[in-house]
């Protein structure tokens, strides 16, 4: 959210994935027949990191004004620091890709387990919910 360089350059990213795959698509097609450009799917989730801050370099609005003009494309305000949405990032992307949502990062939750002796120590482990 506060650096414009960043969101321009997941955008340019999006865009060289894109011509790289049809340029593939193109080269491996063997018939001379011309087709319709179809755009491959490519999933992509846009973090707009540090919501949290007041000074914004790229609104909201117009990173979802781009992600809605894009197919598979879904912008997620997050906050790393607060741990806000992080999970939401992963699950969108999940939804994106048709990947099933059991394997999804949100639908784990960590559990921490005691050892009992007189060196008590905690560990976290990842259990489904």
């Amino acid at each position: 959210m506060d650096s414009r360089d960043t969101f321009e350059e997941a955008i340019r990213l999006r865009e060289q994935i894109l011509e790289t795959k049809l340029s593939a698509a193109a080269a491996s097609s063997t018939s001379g027949i011309a087709r319709r450009k179809i755009l491959p799917r490519v999933p992509m989730v846009i973090a707009g990191n540090k919501c949290d801050k007041e000074m914004r370099t790229v609104t909201p609005e117009e990173a979802k004004n781009y992600c809605s003009s894009q197919e598979c494309c879904t912008f997620v305000e997050v906050s790393a620091k607060r741990s806000y949405k992080v999970d939401e990032v992963f699950y969108q992307l999940f939804l994106n890709a048709n990947l099933p949502l059991e394997m999804a990062p949100n639908h784990h939750k960590r559990v921490k387990r005691c050892m009992r002796s007189s060196n008590a120590k905690c560990q976290t482990s990842e259990h489904k919910n």
